[in-house]
């Protein structure tokens, strides 16, 4: 028994690696910009007790070299020095608008999105986050470059996390790459199941009309504009942008505690998806797991084969996440590589428990 499972995880990583994540390794965007695309943006941050972060990355954001766009900071109800330093950035920049929710009645940043979505002026919604820093003056021009196909509605983008030294960093941006992968992947496929707010561009319109994928899960308390993704995606609407130009960069955690709190919040997400996406991520996982635990009890018993298999996953699996590393601009040595790859079994183990407990944290 412990043999077939072996090999029906193996066969389904191989499947992963060389075929669905294979394709997006050797994706290419098209070259060039159309400067004709300039679709009116508004860029929505909501922000919750965020000054320093909006203190930092704010100014980039109002800087943008774009024709037409706003920037729209949704302050829920935070105590801190927000409205001050938004206020006075508006001296100069007419394009920044406030808007405040002074009574947070519910948890999580719900009611400020929704404000700040119908507030928006524009039919295109640029949403990021306070701590997210865009590379440079062309985020929006480059992310918009998509919507010159009149039937794409959504844009996902990349949000990495800045490198920095140590082992914990080094984790974090590779999980990212990881669920990049995956939901990029996905989208490439023709399955399109989520997308990261930091960097995700979609029409207002479709936001307004698929509003009760948010009712119905009034109890998360984040999630949402992942499970907005989630409902209102599909092959026909949605574009992924790999341009580098496009990406969004945030801080990342700095301790495991703040680390396993964040992703408790975006696993509990994943517990509202449809089916199709829970099977698609669920074989990946299991099989990782699976994988690796047979793996280690039947070595002492088919050596030589259960080599030979490890060796042809871990073939595709350097291959391919070589080949994403660049497209995503990253660099991770080898050995970690490999490392994560082991680890990457246990911490499925310890987050599939976040895909049946209700998540209760506060977002702050």
């Amino acid at each position: 028994m412990i043999l077939w499972i072996f090999i029906s995880a193996a066969a389904i990583q191989l499947f992963y690696w060389a075929i669905i994540f294979g394709r997006l390794a050797f994706y290419r965007e098209k070259k060039g910009r159309d400067n004709t695309v300039q679709i009116p943006v508004s860029v929505i941050i909501c922000a919750r007790n965020e000054a320093v972060n909006l203190s930092k990355n704010l100014p980039f954001m109002v800087q943008q070299q774009y024709k037409e766009f706003e920037v729209i900071v949704a302050d829920d109800a935070s105590s801190d020095r927000t409205a001050e330093i938004v206020s006075a950035l508006q001296l100069s920049h007419p394009k920044l608008a406030y808007i405040k929710l002074e009574n947070k009645k519910s948890l999580g940043k719900r009611a400020i999105l929704t404000s700040a979505v119908n507030r928006a002026k524009y039919d295109w919604l640029l949403l990021t986050d306070a701590d997210c820093r865009p590379i440079g003056e062309n985020w929006i021009g480059s992310i918009t470059q998509k919507t010159s196909n009149p039937s794409i509605e959504i844009v996902l983008g990349y949000g990495p996390y800045l490198s920095e030294k140590g082992f914990l960093n080094s984790w974090i941006r590779f999980e990212t790459i990881l669920t990049a992968t995956q939901y990029f992947s996905a989208a490439i496929w023709g399955i399109p199941y989520m997308g990261v707010g930091r960097n995700l561009l979609i029409k207002k319109s479709l936001w307004l009309k698929n509003l009760a994928a948010l009712e119905k899960n009034a109890d998360l308390i984040s999630g949402d504009d992942d499970l907005m993704v989630n409902a209102a995606a599909n092959k026909k609407n949605t574009a992924i942008c790999l341009d580098e130009e496009s990406f969004s960069y945030s801080e990342p955690k700095q301790t495991l505690k703040a680390l396993i709190t964040q992703k408790s919040r975006h696993y509990s997400a994943g517990t509202r998806y449809k089916n199709i996406h829970k099977i698609w991520l669920t074989a990946f996982s299991f099989s990782t797991i699976l994988f690796w635990i047979s793996f280690f009890c039947l070595l002492c018993y088919y050596p030589i084969p259960l080599i030979m298999v490890f060796l042809a996953r871990m073939l595709f699996f350097l291959s391919v996440n070589i080949k994403i590393l660049h497209t995503f601009r990253e660099k991770i040595p080898v050995h970690k590589l490999l490392i994560f790859d082991v680890i990457l079994a246990f911490y499925y183990i310890i987050f599939t428990s976040t895909l049946i407990i209700k998540n209760r944290n506060k977002w702050s």
